[in-house]
């Protein structure tokens, strides 16, 4: 189940949010069928905040992702969804990347939500052998999901 939290207007639907996050949890090898993540789209001021409280930068980001699988085994009955996390996505932030790197508002939100549920999965980027891995990872997603 996926749950989208509109602060910000996205402009997106339902079924392409869907369609790019099952296909990052299938590319991913992501193994649970049943699992649920919440998408918020804010503004500037609220990523701000949340990117100063979590991060200790105080300044606008793109996207950012909290956890519910990190730093606990939590055995569940196979008939529960698995909570994977919250993803935060800056819509402004987003447009303004899109429009820098020249392509469709569109493809930004789904990079963006792509990086999102792999850091929900655990990947990062810390170490560049880590950076490589999940950039590779992306492309692939990217690549399957055929955005223009």
């Amino acid at each position: 189940m996926i749950n989208v939290i509109e602060r910000e207007k996205s402009g997106l639907s339902l079924a392409f949010l869907s369609r790019v996050i099952t296909t990052a949890l299938a590319v991913a090898k992501f193994k649970k069928s049943k699992y649920e993540i919440s998408v918020f789209f804010v503004a500037k001021k609220e990523i701000q905040q949340l990117n100063r409280n979590f991060r200790k930068k105080d300044k606008a980001t793109d996207v950012l992702s909290f956890s519910q699988l990190e730093g606990r085994s939590l055995i569940l009955p196979k008939t529960e969804p698995v909570y994977l996390g919250d993803i935060f996505i800056c819509v402004k932030v987003a447009q303004k990347q899109a429009k820098e790197l020249g392509h469709a508002y569109q493809r930004e939100i789904a990079v963006l939500l792509i990086h999102g549920v792999l850091h929900l999965l655990g990947y990062n980027h810390e170490k560049k052998n880590d950076f490589i891995k999940m950039n590779q990872l992306e492309q692939k997603i990217i690549n399957r999901l055929a955005i223009k």
